[in-house]
């Protein structure tokens, strides 16, 4: 008898750590997730010469992140609108990067970006453009 109320005890606090787990899983960890747009892979190559400046090769990768997301997140014509952004605009969007892969070869500089952007702060920025973008949603498909 004394086993098995151990038993139930046991089984019952399995459960209510399970769903303290799942809990943490759904409310914290999707919701991180949620709040950005990703932009990863970015191939950014430069001539390596005596005027390389890192600094311009970062402003190119943000840029090119950018119209990547606009690509991704609006039409078109909505497209058009925004491609002037300045820079300093553009990096107030960015939450995060990293540069990774960098490389010196054959006197150019190649390095592969991946760049995060708020995504309050992007739907903030277009809705004052007055553009209202959708929702991008990444499908796997294997032919």
């Amino acid at each position: 008898m004394q086993i098995k109320k151990k038993l139930i005890k046991s089984i019952k606090l399995y459960i209510i750590f399970f769903h303290f787990i799942l809990f943490i899983n759904i409310f914290f960890i999707s919701n991180v997730k949620a709040s950005l747009f990703e932009i990863s892979n970015l191939n950014i190559s430069e001539p390596f010469d005596i005027n390389f400046n890192k600094g311009k090769v970062i402003d190119k990768g943000f840029r090119k992140a950018f119209i990547e997301l606009i690509s991704m997140i609006t039409t078109s014509g909505d497209k058009e609108k925004i491609l002037n952004t300045s820079l300093s605009q553009i990096k107030s969007l960015i939450d995060s990067f990293i540069v990774s892969d960098e490389k010196f070869f054959e006197n150019k500089y190649y390095a592969k970006f991946n760049v995060n952007f708020n995504k309050k702060n992007t739907y903030a920025y277009l809705e004052s453009k007055n553009i209202f973008p959708s929702i991008p949603k990444k499908i796997n498909i294997l032919f």
